[in-house]
């Protein structure tokens, strides 16, 4: 499991100095000169450099350092070099702005689904069109491929999916007679009902931060709302979705409901197993940790606004990304190599070094072993389905949707109209600059 954390150097301003800086190569632009591994003018192999976030699982880590060594061991006209940085996902992204500002960025790196269109707006991904063809396009989860598309161009070829959902006690909920909440009533009334001097009925994040937008957009998104229109230049933000959204989550901290302090975020499942909650907001990468414990959990959906309203989820993950300044062709071979060629590798990387969704149905059907065990298959069956991908965001506009969640739950003197309107217009200003 990997925390999201977006205090991150301000990206934006340090891809402009590398767009400036570096010419004026254009990341739309065929890649037809670059489709074939290189010959090395000296004879030695081509030197490519691979970078990764630090995970949290040691097995992951294990598996890209092994792979490298057998990648290299394979052939001899590309030698690979894999950086783990070291740090949060904050630090990595913060020494990958300013490797690329200095020329030095990786060939090809890992990136999650909020950052995305920033890097590709800004220049740096290569298309993977010639990568991702035929059956292997077919083999990959649509909406995954769908959230690395920019004008109509594949960016980003996935290898980790991860999703939110809501996990539950059923001997808790049984012994009071509750049902899963399928609509925002039924969550605050059962949230309700399950506290105690010793538990709360639900939990979710009351930590300010990206991880904190992350399940919060689900809400706003089950009320009908977002936070740009889908061309992205304009603000929605100031609507009757995001004021109820903002209510619920008033309504669950006025209630006493939920925890508003946290000694980890909701992303840790231990809440729900050690009894300090009944239900808890948390990600796919908590299921291995539910299985080892015995307990008895199960996994919904987030709740749709009403009867009428749909049911959804948050997709994010991570995807490979190549640069348009580096090696492409040899950077795309050892992608290829690493999460291409057979099953084995990826589906060894999304359910023992640490626990995801494959993105392709090949992997699924290859490790449905695991894959159909109880939870495991609710998030195949029931709760990815109905994902939706990660909003990408200037660090700007994340700040300003973050502050209006984090009012909500502790500003009980400001009106919900009031900070929606706030924040609208610090969106607009971003977005006008």
């Amino acid at each position: 499991m990997r925390t999201k954390n977006w205090s991150k150097t301000s990206i934006a301003a340090i891809l402009g100095l590398m767009i400036v800086t570096s010419g004026c190569s254009d990341s739309t632009s065929s890649t037809s000169e670059s489709s074939k591994p290189a010959e090395s003018s000296s004879g030695n192999p081509v030197v490519v450099k691979a970078w990764y976030h630090q995970y949290g699982e040691k097995e992951a880590v294990e598996f890209l350092n092994n792979w490298t060594a057998d990648f290299n061991k394979s052939q001899s006209k590309i030698k690979l070099e894999t950086t783990i940085v070291a740090g949060g996902v904050a630090d990595y992204y913060s020494k990958l702005s300013t490797a690329f500002a200095s020329g030095a960025g990786p060939d090809f790196f890992e990136m999650d689904a909020s950052d995305f269109s920033k890097y590709v707006s800004s220049g740096i991904a290569a298309p993977l069109d010639d990568l991702i063809t035929g059956d292997i396009r077919k083999d990959f989860n649509e909406k995954a491929l769908a959230g690395n598309t920019y004008n109509g161009k594949l960016y980003g070829m996935p290898f980790i999916i991860d999703a939110i959902g809501l996990y539950y006690d059923k001997d808790v909920l049984k012994a009071a007679n509750i049902q899963p909440p399928k609509t925002w009533d039924e969550l605050r009334d059962a949230a309700k009902k399950l506290t105690t001097p010793e538990r709360k009925g639900f939990t979710l994040s009351p930590i300010r931060g990206g991880y904190q937008n992350y399940e919060f957009w689900p809400f706003l998104w089950a009320a009908g709302g977002n936070v740009l229109d889908d061309s992205g230049k304009k603000s929605t933000f100031d609507s009757d979705a995001t004021r109820k959204a903002l209510q619920l989550y008033r309504d669950l901290a006025k209630d006493g409901s939920i925890y508003t302090t946290l000694q980890t975020d909701s992303w840790d499942i231990n809440y729900l197993l050690s009894g300090k909650t009944a239900m808890q907001l948390s990600g796919i990468w908590a299921t291995p940790t539910i299985e080892k414990s015995g307990k008895n959990i199960g996994l919904v959906p987030y709740p749709a606004v009403d009867a009428q309203g749909k049911q959804t989820s948050t997709l994010g993950g991570w995807n490979m990304i190549v640069s348009s300044k580096g090696h492409q062709a040899e950077a795309k071979e050892v992608i290829r190599w690493f999460w291409l060629e057979g099953t084995d590798r990826m589906g060894q990387f999304n359910t023992i070094g640490g626990f995801h969704l494959a993105p392709r149905k090949s992997v699924l059907e290859a490790k449905k072993d695991i894959y159909s065990k109880p939870i495991y298959k609710d998030w195949v069956d029931t709760v990815v389905p109905l994902g939706r991908k990660d909003l990408s965001l200037p660090p700007e506009i994340v700040t300003a949707t973050n502050d209006a969640v984090q009012e909500a739950l502790f500003s009980m003197d400001r009106n919900i109209d009031t900070i929606v309107k706030d924040a609208d217009k610090k969106v607009k200003e971003t977005l006008a600059k």
